[in-house]
């Protein structure tokens, strides 16, 4: 629905969803906010605009956007034990941005009250999103995302004599295909701690994170390397998978982003795997849901820390969605 709204005066404001006509508005707003990248600009309009919905505003019936917001779809499975799993639908906020001379104006809140409108005439339950910055946390609890999302962020020395002497136990891993549609199955594995995201948003992800330089790799957890019983867990039948790139500031220093580690086991094949293909690393970073046993990183030299990972919007009002989503790692995000 498109809004037309008076501000100072004679100006006309109008708010619209964005559609295919506005790519170069896109375009322009992307690279003076986000980046100069072309290739990463044109992977979000051909692999992520279209199964979003965005909003631009425009000023004086000009045919160029000045802001623009996206709403990636997101959800969560709540899984009950008499009944059958509940998908609860929420959004995730991207994107948002307002060309250098139109900013302190108010437009970044008029965009983020249209993605809510949209969320709540929709009966979503919960809009996310990640701060680029931690001082824009401040800036957001104002608009009412006031629930944190935190996780676990630990931090594995691998130059230490100790963690490079950790066995090797793990099977053949292979990079994930971005077509793969295998992957959206093993990720809801993650159902319990993690937010989800549909196919077409979970491929884009994986280019993004390609696009960095870094990759997603799976192997299928073989029983005999391992030297203590299986866990019963679901997600324990899942293949073991990681997604990871080099930080951009320090080349020996790799972020593990998403993946479905669970015990030590599973550490130890993910780390040897990362060290096998690098020989320069000497740092690797997790996060972690904050219901992860600890006790799986006592064989390496680490420190912990439980950070901030996102904010949300609660709009159910349902006590056991509520509770439920208040528990989720926001992990695998667009940033």
């Amino acid at each position: 629905m498109n809004k037309l709204k008076k501000i100072n005066g004679n100006n006309s404001l109008l708010i619209r969803e964005l559609t295919g006509r506005d790519t170069l508005s896109i375009q322009n707003i992307w690279k003076e906010c986000f980046t100069t990248d072309l290739n990463y600009i044109t992977n979000f309009i051909q692999h992520c605009f279209p199964y979003s919905k965005s909003w631009g505003i425009f000023l004086n019936n000009s045919k160029n956007a000045v802001a623009m917001v996206s709403a990636l779809p997101s959800y969560s499975i709540l899984e009950k034990s008499t009944e059958k799993s509940l998908k609860i639908d929420g959004l995730y906020i991207y994107g948002l941005g307002t060309l250098r001379e139109h900013r302190n104006k108010g437009y970044s809140a008029l965009l983020m009250n249209e993605a809510t409108i949209y969320a709540q005439k929709s009966s979503l339950n919960y809009i996310i999103l990640k701060p680029a910055e931690e001082s824009l946390y401040t800036l957001y609890r104002k608009h009412s995302f006031e629930n944190n999302l935190t996780c676990y962020l630990i931090e594995i020395d691998i130059s230490k004599k100790k963690n490079k002497e950790a066995p090797l136990k793990r099977g053949s891993f292979k990079t994930i295909i971005t077509q793969n549609n295998n992957h959206l199955k093993n990720r809801e594995s993650l159902a319990k701690t993690n937010f989800l995201w549909p196919d077409k948003i979970l491929q884009y992800s994986l280019l993004e994170i390609k696009s960095r330089g870094g990759n997603t790799k799976y192997s299928q957890k073989e029983a005999n390397l391992l030297s203590e019983p299986r866990l019963t867990d679901e997600r324990d039948k899942t293949p073991l998978f990681y997604s990871s790139y080099l930080d951009e500031s320090d080349a020996s220093t790799v972020k593990v982003i998403d993946h479905n580690v669970l015990s030590e086991q599973d550490l130890k094949s993910v780390i040897n795997n990362l060290t096998s293909q690098n020989n320069l690393l000497s740092k690797i970073i997790f996060e972690f849901p904050t219901t992860t046993n600890l006790a799986i990183f006592s064989d390496y030299t680490h420190q912990y820390s439980i950070i901030n990972s996102g904010l949300m919007k609660l709009l159910t009002p349902e006590s056991g969605k509520r509770e439920h989503l208040l528990k989720l790692h926001l992990t695998l995000s667009m940033e």
